[in-house]
């Protein structure tokens, strides 16, 4: 009943569901393969840039490249669910203005269709760890809360920007120059390690940071330090203030900006 409280459009679960299912069957509507492109060309992102970046790093490729995998699969997650945010509304005019449900209700759907894509991913992660002798089973079994903990921040930050991207049109442009810049300011073909110490600082004051770790760790069977779980507890927090202020204030307003 709490969570009801908090999260009314989880009531609708069955619609957001179905939605956000329905988006990935019409995306690969008359493909051969489906939705497994997405693993291929995941795979084939990850096999070249893997390859290149490790020797440029000079990591061992049984190193780099696992670290590299979750990586990737971590962003792609992130960054897709970041974009779409900032056209989720004007995408779903047609059901804003026909149904009275929640507007919220769109992003639940967004993050579920994108929750679906990263699960056809997670093959890459598991050839990848089974070539260099790790265990994909066992450390996917530490996933559930580390993923669970992630995909609510994104329905949590991806509302803020839905919303602020549904009532100022160029926030869409922002953020895609935004995130541009982010991939390569956050740690995911680099490691930590290389950044020199006066600049490590920086890392935990970037929330993609905290994004990326709390995938790619459980897969490489690393565990969280203090400082990780401070920021993951920061900005988890601040995400569900964000949310349900955001919610309360622009819910109903959202009809009239798009």
């Amino acid at each position: 009943m709490l969570l009801l409280k908090l999260f009314p459009s989880l009531y609708y679960w069955r619609i957001w569901g179905a939605l956000g299912l329905h988006d990935i069957l019409m995306r690969y509507r008359g493909s051969a393969l489906g939705p497994f492109w997405i693993t291929i060309s995941t795979a084939v992102s990850v096999l070249s840039m893997g390859f290149l970046y490790g020797a440029l790093f000079k990591i061992q490729r049984g190193t780099y490249l696992p670290y590299f995998a979750t990586g990737m699969i971590a962003w792609n997650f992130i960054s897709m669910i970041i974009l779409e945010s900032a056209r989720i509304f004007i995408d779903a005019k047609p059901y804003l203005e026909n149904f009275s449900l929640p507007s919220v209700l769109q992003l639940y759907r967004l993050v579920f269709r994108n929750l679906l894509v990263l699960l056809h991913t997670l093959p890459v992660y598991a050839v990848v760890a089974l070539v260099y002798h790790m265990n994909p089973l066992y450390y996917c079994l530490m996933l559930p809360l580390p993923l669970l903990i992630l995909t609510l921040n994104a329905l949590f930050y991806s509302t803020a920007l839905a919303f602020l991207s549904a009532r100022y049109p160029d926030v869409g442009a922002i953020i895609s120059s935004v995130l541009q810049v982010a991939f390569f300011i956050t740690p995911v073909m680099w490691t930590p390690e290389l950044l020199p110490e006066k600049y490590q600082g920086f890392l935990y004051v970037n929330p993609l940071y905290y994004a990326i770790e709390l995938l790619r760790k459980p897969l490489l069977g690393i565990s969280f330090g203090r400082q990780d779980l401070m920021g993951i507890f920061f900005f988890s927090l601040l995400g569900i203030l964000l949310f349900s202020w955001v919610v309360k204030k622009f819910e109903h307003k959202v009809i009239f900006w798009i």
